[in-house]
């Protein structure tokens, strides 16, 4: 979320010391007699629940991110608020003190992550759809665009336009599970389309498939190129 001793790197810290709070919580669980039987059962049911969920993203195959592990994080609460009745009162507030500054610092990194970084795509909804209708008027039908470019570029053409979303502008990788049909084998022969963002467009100005003479649509937020075929673009990538 930042450099080296950003905030970002700082908050992410916060993380870690929450993270171990509730590693402490359950060492405290397991030495306990007294634990209720339905508090007893929340705390094998979460972790249960982090098993679980190491071994889903251990075995699978995708990037990690963040947020699939939100079902899971939203436990931690559960946890300590569950095992403050079964501490001293002395303990009590100083764990308390702790999970509200570490969820407060977490919480600020986290919106400023997602809201006020400087490469932050936000999408110009007005923009697009004349962005679509101009693919739409000139004859295009397939294309392929990075992510946050295909679906609602999709929807804004009135289902005209069909579009195979990358996993992102450098590297030619789809998400198959989003292509239309026409996109799962590279399956057509005709013109194609391409669409990034004007960020997406000066990060790649060292890419193949950047090429000035390809544009044909260019408004200052959404720039779109024009390739013979699916093959042409790919090519592009080196694949």
């Amino acid at each position: 979320m930042g450099g080296v001793f950003s905030f970002g790197e700082f908050a992410n810290l916060f993380s870690l010391v929450i993270f171990a709070l509730i590693l402490f919580s359950l060492v405290t669980a397991c030495k306990k007699a007294c634990i209720a039987p339905k508090d007893r059962f929340i705390i094998c049911f979460f972790c249960l629940a982090l098993l679980l969920h190491l071994f889903i993203y251990i075995f699978l195959q995708e990037k990690y991110k963040p947020r699939y592990m939100l079902p899971f994080f939203m436990l931690f609460p559960h946890i300590i608020a569950l095992m403050l009745k079964y501490w001293k009162n002395s303990i009590r507030k100083i764990v308390i003190l702790i999970f509200t500054v570490c969820s407060i610092v977490t919480s600020i990194n986290t919106v400023y992550f997602w809201y006020f970084r400087e490469n932050h795509q936000s999408i110009n909804i007005d923009k697009q759809k004349e962005m679509t209708d101009f693919l739409v008027d000139k004859g295009y039908e397939y294309g392929f665009a990075t992510f946050w470019y295909c679906n609602s570029s999709i929807q804004l053409s009135d289902g005209k336009l069909a579009i195979s979303p990358l996993r992102s502008a450098n590297k030619f990788e789809k998400y198959e599970w989003l292509c239309p049909k026409e996109g799962i084998n590279y399956e057509w022969n005709d013109k194609i389309f391409f669409i990034v963002s004007d960020a997406q467009l000066e990060r790649g100005k060292d890419m193949a498939w950047n090429q000035k003479e390809k544009i044909i649509w260019h408004d200052g937020e959404i720039c779109v190129f024009s390739y013979d075929s699916v093959n042409e673009l790919q090519n592009t990538y080196g694949n």
